[in-house]
């Protein structure tokens, strides 16, 4: 005869209608989940005849779910018992439920990401009625203020993020927050705020003085080299080319030095394969700043070089908006985007094509800029950044080192 297995008011009153020592045992390793054979989980019933409440053996598994009032906080599953804890709003939040078997197959729920969830599937009845807590991290540091540990560097002038492997320098700190019911997921990025706003806000609320200047250009500068320069080592970076560097792209912090930012057309290049992660078409970014050799879509996307000097070029650009507002004897002029004398206020690739490459044209570099050192120096690298030839344009290190050659270390500090 069938088993039933009783629970009385004074406690578990385990009972068989026949059989031995063997059946309670049995009975045992059912309420335990430590049968040796596939899961089996016990349902409650109450008997009409003597009131007693009985535990039958039922298919699946059972777990705690926080989600699930109607059914007394449990669910049932044919896969897993899941709980994982996340930080929302800086404070962690625990959540626990089933894992269905297809949601088991696809390998989503049950990973945990570092010092950011942390995630546990078990398959024995409520296993996921346990506490979780994130460990003390790199996650916690970013929330409270602090820098990342392990990050790419810590040279000034980058706001950088890698989004495959959210390492976090400087400005953008590696904590992702990850919420999740179950049903959605959301991911987000902590980043730190710059009240300034991007350069080109900045420029357009007002003037410059030369220290100012040449700390932009500095900052940016370095930024750019940091960019650009593989670093070896645990703690190191590959090497990044931007491919959408312009006014816009790039913020001002609070002591008014530049974080470049924007990575999301980002390329880098991986020095072991000799090879670049980038997609089909070449030929991205905005148009206004792009290089001569992209708007003729004559540039070598083999040579990671390529993507460095293109950088360059738009480089030389960005200098020219800073260098029109600075005030030198109060003498300023209103700011203005590259070429804007030249091309619609949305140019196309063929007007770009027309004034850069057929026209050879370039911003002009009015005289009044040969009366001031910072800014005779800030024209002639302008010049080189923007060459025709990409092989001719100065390198972003060389750039750096020509403009802190300009300023005193307390007033120019990158």
């Amino acid at each position: 005869m069938a088993e039933v297995i009783v629970l009385s008011r004074a406690g578990l009153r385990l009972a068989e209608l026949e059989g031995g020592r063997d059946k309670v045992a049995w009975a045992r390793c059912l309420i335990s989940g430590h049968t040796g054979r596939r899961r089996r989980s016990l349902s409650l019933s109450l008997c009409p005849c003597c009131g007693a409440v009985c535990l039958c053996p039922v298919a699946g598994l059972q777990c705690v779910c926080q989600l699930c009032e109607h059914t007394n906080f449990t669910c049932h599953t044919e896969g897993a018992c899941w709980a994982s804890v996340m930080l929302t709003n800086g404070r962690e939040e625990v959540v626990k439920s089933c894992v269905s078997l297809p949601e088991l197959h696809a390998q989503v729920f049950c990973h945990s990401s570092k010092n950011v969830t942390r995630t546990e599937c078990c398959y024995t009845d409520f296993c996921n009625n346990i506490t979780l807590r994130l460990p003390l991290g790199e996650c916690r540091a970013g929330l409270d203020g602090g820098h990342t540990a392990g990050g790419w560097g810590s040279e000034p002038g980058v706001a950088l993020l890698d989004m495959r492997s959210l390492r976090g320098s400087w400005s953008v700190y590696c904590c992702s927050l990850c919420l999740d019911n179950g049903t959605w997921t959301q991911l987000w990025l902590v980043s730190e705020y710059h009240e300034q706003g991007s350069l080109f806000d900045y420029l357009n609320r007002g003037t410059v003085t030369v220290e100012g200047m040449v700390r932009l250009a500095l900052s940016v500068a370095s930024g750019l080299a940091h960019l650009h320069m593989e670093i070896v080592g645990t703690q190191g970076k590959p090497a990044i080319a931007h491919r959408d560097l312009k006014s816009k792209n790039i913020l001002v912090k609070r002591n008014e030095t530049c974080a470049i930012a924007d990575l999301g057309l980002a390329v880098k290049h991986d020095s072991v394969l000799n090879t670049i992660d980038i997609p089909q078409n070449p030929r991205v970014g905005t148009r206004r700043y792009m290089a001569p050799e992209i708007l003729e879509d004559a540039m070598n996307t083999n040579i990671f070089e390529s993507f460095k000097r293109a950088d360059i070029y738009s480089l030389g650009l960005v200098y020219w908006e800073i260098a029109r507002r600075c005030s030198v004897g109060g003498i300023t002029e209103e700011y203005q985007l590259p070429y804007y004398d030249l091309v619609p206020s949305d140019p196309s690739i063929e007007d770009m094509r027309r004034v850069v490459c057929e026209q050879k044209l370039r911003p002009s570099i009015p005289n009044q800029w040969q009366s001031c050192e910072a800014l005779r120096v800030l024209g002639r690298l302008m010049r080189e950044c923007w060459r025709a030839s990409g092989a001719a344009r100065l390198t972003a290190l060389r750039v750096k080192k020509t403009i802190s050659q300009l300023c005193v270390p307390e007033d120019c500090k990158a």
